[in-house]
């Protein structure tokens, strides 16, 4: 057993040390309101133990290997270890770190030992700030390495990608039908399309994607959004049906829809369900954004019955028939039940520009507004089929015959031209995807 210097790590744990220290910084509460009493009695600032120092230079980029070390002891240390609060925390941060580094090092001798303690329900958490993980699991590029993993099996998880090779890709694969949260599933499914590129359609995204239905077939729990929930169950069901969307399986369209709406509680900033004055429970109804986001990309434009039900009910609310109207923008001219859809707030803008008194500016304003988004919907994209812009300049006509406005007249002839320039495959790789309908401004 004997210690070496890792340089590839030094710079890692240094800026691993700095945030944690900041953030353990930022909780001290009661350190800082000491420092501000010391300083206005113009005393010394009390001290904050080994919180607020910075590690000795030996010790930031110090890493213990220990040669020839039991895999299990490794595993032991991992799985007993808790991060605490505290002056004590730093350290905590650097053993966890140096465990996860030693069971890299040392290699496939460890698989089958993190094998065995994945298919129990171990579990520890580490640190929970997923605020990486989740932004890059939107567009499906979950990160799949970090230096101080969110938990104990997510940090066993990137040990095996990292370690590699064909037993790493069966533990990690076996690991499914133990994984009891969303992004674990959506990590596995992501480090095994890495790590096997060539063969993970064919042989790992079948039990990806059976893993990830079997969990959403499970009741939706709506504690997994309430405050007490921990950051890697709150997000569960977003992960899964993110895994579903990614991969566009629509073999579970017909229970999406059941889930499209739900009930939600009324929360405050304290996370507390709020009550009206009878007492009973404030509740709302909303789309799970992840349910849809599902829907819309596994069905296009043939979500649109589905919505148009749910846009007639006098009781959905205007905030749910706003994100009904941005699905449907997406289908102007495509769609016949979206062009009615639109139509009808098309209409409703128009009558705002005919406002006469002392609103008549504010409507105007609020009316234009309204129409330059839809017009500027039915220009956006830039590689756009021919038979979807023959389909959106047919639609703008319907539109232009429905005002006599100059200026929204301006505006359709602005789109108009757009929509010539995007069929030209030259000028459409010069454009960008977005598109303002309103004319630019004279300087």
């Amino acid at each position: 057993m004997f210690v070496v210097m890792h340089s590839q790590n030094r710079v890692a744990l240094d800026e691993q040390a700095e945030a944690l220290e900041s953030k353990l910084k930022k909780q001290s509460g009661k350190y800082r309101r000491n420092m501000i009493s010391a300083r206005r009695s113009g005393g010394d600032p009390p001290p904050m133990a080994e919180v607020t120092q910075r590690p000795q230079p030996a010790q930031q980029v110090k890493v213990t290997v220990v040669r020839d070390q039991n895999p299990q002891d490794v595993l032991d240390m991992l799985a007993a270890q808790e991060m605490k609060p505290g002056p004590d925390q730093m350290r905590q941060v650097r053993q966890v770190i140096q465990n996860f580094e030693n069971l890299y090092d040392i290699g496939d001798p460890a698989l089958p030992y993190i094998a065995k303690l994945l298919t129990t329900s171990r579990e520890v958490t580490y640190d929970e700030n997923l605020r990486e993980i989740s932004s890059s699991m939107r567009d499906g590029q979950m990160v799949t390495d970090f230096l101080l993993p969110p938990s104990l099996r997510m940090g066993l998880y990137n040990t095996v990608r990292r370690i590699g090779g064909r037993e790493a890709e069966m533990v990690l694969a076996e690991s499914l039908q133990y994984a009891q949260r969303g992004v674990e599933v959506a990590y596995l499914g992501r480090a095994l399309e890495r790590l096997a590129a060539e063969r993970f359609n064919k042989t790992y995204l079948p039990v990806v994607l059976d893993r990830t239905k079997t969990l959403l077939k499970e009741p939706p729990v709506e504690d997994q959004k309430s405050q007490s929930a921990g950051r890697l169950d709150k997000q569960h069901r977003n992960y899964l049906w993110g895994v579903m969307r990614q991969h566009k399986d629509d073999s579970l369209v017909d229970l999406a829809e059941t889930q499209l709406m739900v009930t939600r509680k009324s929360r405050g900033r304290d996370g507390k369900v709020q009550v009206d004055k009878e007492g009973k429970e404030i509740e709302y109804k909303s789309f799970d954004n992840a349910v849809m986001g599902y829907l819309t990309t596994v069905l296009g434009d043939r979500i649109m019955p589905m919505l148009s039900e749910l846009y007639d009910q006098p009781d959905l609310g205007d905030r749910n028939r706003s994100t009904i109207r941005q699905v449907a923008a997406t289908h102007m001219g495509t769609n016949p039940i979206a062009n009615k859809i639109v139509n009808s707030r098309i209409a409703e803008s128009l009558q705002l520009l005919a406002t006469t008194g002392e609103k008549q500016r504010e409507n105007r304003g609020r009316g234009i507004g309204t129409i330059n988004y839809y017009l500027s919907r039915l220009g956006g994209g830039r590689n756009v089929e021919a038979t979807t812009l023959n389909a959106r300049k047919q639609y703008l006509v319907s539109l232009r015959a429905q005002t006599t406005d100059k200026e929204i007249l301006t505006m359709m002839d602005k789109v108009d031209q757009r929509l010539t320039d995007m069929a030209d495959p030259e000028k459409a790789k010069k454009m960008s995807s977005r598109f303002d309908a309103r004319p630019e401004r004279r300087r």
